[in-house]
């Protein structure tokens, strides 16, 4: 029995259809991220600067006070010892709120309006602070633990308890190393030091689900694993490697910390500052970008800022769907579909 003769046009045939399907299947791809960018930032979202004038090495740690004012650091040398601004919504306008500020890199408020500080070394405190703004009154809550001195707390968030917990890092400083990790700490209402983690190598940004019953925890080994400060100018060897990533942990009832998954890995590159929405997905400032991804972890959205992204948070009222984000020494404003997770948060009524 003779075969059907074979075409030369079969083959082109073949390849086209190939070739069809993949071209095919990118356009579904692109379709489907861009809906999922949809679905965090509106089709003509851009962040506006509201604030360039920093004058330390970069901004920080954005939060919204009681009265709506967004205050920020600016991490500056140790003669300075640290400045916290004041972002006025209302009138566009920013104001010195407190300086020096114990080089304070994180903060964040309770829902009776105090404002906690994580500072940092460099001449700052390496220590939590609790400020009373309507006494200025100030209260040390965390300086050490098991008698040796923090290394330099990063950044800070609150649970609905009042309890506040925190990264305990070093980054870019030449000053002694006196626990021998970096940690994620709780600080009790009774005022005890609780260590919860110590599986990340350089512990950074942290914030809650809105259930409370995962906390994020960011962590970024810049410049690279074991080097805690600047190498020197001089140097010439090889590129020390930077990685990153975002892991989720249970928060057990008692408020211990139980692994959970990694969420995200990052070569070259890392997260710093974590924010989330209502619906639970999870904000991470990333080298000179904001990226969202579900709590699982997939990617949804990005971002692109003009400098190094470095912490973010949502606002309150009629800016729930506004960003507030510090980027190199600015502060900038982002519209979003998705409304923020209220922070502070009140705690519910016992029934």
């Amino acid at each position: 029995m003779s075969s059907s003769p074979t075409w030369p046009c079969d083959g082109y045939l073949k390849t086209g259809l190939v070739l069809g399907g993949l071209c095919l299947l990118a356009t579904l791809a692109k379709g489907q991220a861009h809906q999922a960018q949809g679905r965090i930032f509106p089709a003509l979202a851009t962040p506006v600067a509201v604030f360039t004038g920093g004058v330390g090495s970069v901004c920080e740690g954005p939060a919204v006070s009681p009265d709506g004012q967004v205050l920020f650091t600016d991490i500056t040398t140790a003669q300075v010892g640290g400045i916290i601004w004041a972002y006025h919504p209302k009138t566009g306008r920013t104001s010195q709120f407190r300086t020096p500020s114990g080089n304070a890199s994180g903060l964040a408020f309770d829902a009776a309006g105090n404002l906690f500080l994580a500072e940092g070394p460099n001449g700052g405190g390496k220590c939590i602070t609790k400020l009373q703004l309507s006494t200025g009154h100030r209260t040390t809550l965390a300086a050490s633990f098991q008698g040796k001195p923090l290394n330099g707390p990063n950044d800070l968030t609150l649970d609905a308890q009042g309890r506040v917990y925190f990264t305990d890092s070093r980054y870019q400083s030449t000053e002694p190393l006196d626990q021998p990790w970096m940690g994620v700490y709780r600080v009790d209402a009774a005022g005890s030091v609780q260590l919860l983690a110590a599986d990340l190598p350089r512990p950074n940004g942290l914030v809650f689900s809105p259930d409370q019953r995962t906390l994020y925890v960011g962590s970024y080994d810049s410049p690279g694993v074991g080097i805690y400060a600047a190498l020197p100018a001089d140097y010439t060897g090889p590129t020390p490697q930077r990685s990153g990533e975002i892991r989720a942990y249970t928060v057990l009832p008692d408020g211990r910390l139980t692994f959970q998954k990694q969420l995200v890995q990052f070569e070259g590159e890392g997260p710093d500052g974590l924010a989330v929405d209502a619906e639970g997905h999870i904000y991470a400032a990333v080298a000179s970008r904001l990226v969202v991804y579900t709590p699982q972890g997939t990617q949804l959205a990005e971002m692109p800022l003009p400098g190094k992204t470095t912490n973010l948070c949502f606002g309150q009222g009629q800016h729930r769907h506004t960003l507030f984000i510090t980027a190199a020494k600015s502060l900038y404003t982002l519209q979003t579909v998705q409304e923020g997770w209220p922070l502070p948060i009140r705690p519910t009524a016992s029934k």
